[in-house]
């Protein structure tokens, strides 16, 4: 028999639990042909320039893929995965993109 726990607020906000839970995405790129050093600079300087940082948010990874996450409290939302996606669709870079759903970032 499994019991619930009852935790304290500050304990369920330090574990990121219940109303404190943040969500994020993960994001996937998959290239025919990887782009060469130069580029992959310049595509990841205006995608973080043009997207991640005026939304607020922060991005752990490169130009294969990584995770996308409110940079300070709260949560990234659909608004955000489709700012994403909208970005690199409108670049034409030549890759395939993939978008998670919204994940727990903490507990995932």
């Amino acid at each position: 028999m499994e019991m619930s726990k009852s935790r304290s607020r500050r304990l369920r906000k330090k574990l990121h639990l219940d109303e404190f839970r943040e969500l994020g995405f993960r994001l996937t790129l998959s290239w025919p042909r990887h782009p060469d050093e130069d580029t992959q600079d310049m595509l990841m300087e205006a995608w973080l320039d043009e997207v991640i940082l005026p939304r607020r948010l922060a991005y752990a990874g490169w130009i294969d893929g990584g995770l996308i996450y409110r940079a300070y409290r709260g949560s990234a939302d659909q608004a955000d995965r489709q700012a994403v996606s909208a970005w690199w669709q409108q670049r034409d870079a030549g890759c395939l993109v993939v978008l998670s759903e919204l994940v727990d970032i903490w507990h995932s």
